[in-house]
């Protein structure tokens, strides 16, 4: 009699068994293939005063996700309390950021250009990538700095949205600029009393 019922029952055991594997497969592949995008603000580079000169981020974008993606293109879409907007859009082949010039034992300065990534940047599955990333607005650099401003990455697998304060102190522009006056990495402050910090760094 027992026997009967362990050959009766065995067979659901192991359906059940395998489903429960199954499930617990697809779920799991699920999780990790899922679209899965995050990215970070290290530094920005805002001048332009013309449509045809580029601002741009410094991002450190991270795919969690078991699949590649590739970025398309970038928007940053700042509101000022008034109810200005302002917008920027990032796509197409690389831009100039800046030109600097070092000298070198008195010889022939050595020219240097820094450019941004083209679009679109395919990212490995569980990899970073960082590096500039330009963005084209009819708004001058000014609207967007000192902005919360909402930056949304387009990837061939979905987009993602988030707010990042485009700190003045994170602008290198601005860092060159006070060093150009000879006022280095001084500290200011808003109008709310924080301060303005201005970052230890290059282009």
């Amino acid at each position: 009699m027992w026997w009967f019922l362990i050959k009766s029952i065995l067979p659901i055991l192991i359906s059940l068994i395998s489903l429960s594997i199954s499930i617990f497969t697809a779920t799991k592949n699920f999780r990790d293939e899922r679209f899965d995008l995050d990215f970070d603000l290290i530094k920005w580079f805002g001048s332009s005063t013309r449509e045809d000169l580029p601002d741009h981020l410094w991002l450190t974008i991270t795919n969690n996700s078991k699949l590649p993606c590739s970025i398309l293109e970038i928007s940053v879409v700042v509101e000022d309390l008034s109810g200005n907007i302002a917008r920027g859009i990032g796509r197409g082949n690389k831009a100039l950021v800046a030109t600097s010039y070092t000298h070198r034992n008195g010889k022939d300065e050595e020219k240097k250009e820094t450019y941004s990534l083209d679009y679109p940047q395919n990212i490995d599955a569980y990899s970073s990538l960082g590096g500039y990333f330009h963005f084209y607005s009819s708004h001058f650099s000014y609207h967007f700095e000192e902005k919360n401003a909402k930056v949304t990455i387009k990837t061939n697998r979905g987009s993602v949205t988030k707010k990042i304060f485009l700190d003045m102190g994170k602008n290198v522009f601005r860092v060159i600029q006070n060093k150009d006056l000879g006022e280095g990495n001084k500290v200011m402050h808003r109008g709310d009393g924080s301060q303005i910090v201005y970052i230890n760094d290059g282009i």
